[in-house]
């Protein structure tokens, strides 16, 4: 858990209580492990494309660092979400079924990567002419 700076306005500190209770940083320092892990990524690549791809996201991974994400994170919940808002966020992922839902968030992305790895369908015929094309449009 990060302790935010005593020089934060209240919402900011807030904000970074959020983080916190969301797991940011360990979901953060995680963030590439699935592309790099998961088999089923990795059976489509070739070993060469693997490692230039561990290359790069290692590489990746060390020139971005958590902490000016997580303050600029910070910044605009705190900016968009009013002090109330931010303490109902905090406590619902403080609870246990918040706990909950950040577990199963970070830990399997398998639903996800099957969309994504699934073969795309042929893109739909788009009429030119737009969304009205056959008429003038109401007003």
């Amino acid at each position: 858990m990060t302790r935010p700076r005593d020089d934060l306005a209240p919402g900011e500190r807030l904000a970074h209580r959020l983080l916190d209770a969301m797991q940011f940083d360990r979901r953060f320092n995680h963030r590439f492990d699935t592309l790099l892990e998961n088999e089923e990524l990795r059976s489509r690549r070739s070993p060469e494309k693997q490692h230039a791809l561990e290359a790069q996201l290692r590489l990746r991974e060390k020139q971005l660092d958590a902490a000016p994400v997580r303050d600029a994170l910070a910044t605009y919940y705190a900016s968009k979400l009013s002090d109330g808002d931010l303490r109902s966020l905090i406590a619902f992922f403080e609870s246990s079924v918040g706990r909950k839902f950040v577990s199963v968030w970070q830990s399997d992305h398998s639903p996800v990567l099957k969309v994504m790895l699934a073969d795309a369908p042929a893109p739909r015929a788009v009429d030119a002419g737009g969304p009205h094309a056959d008429g003038p449009h109401p007003e």
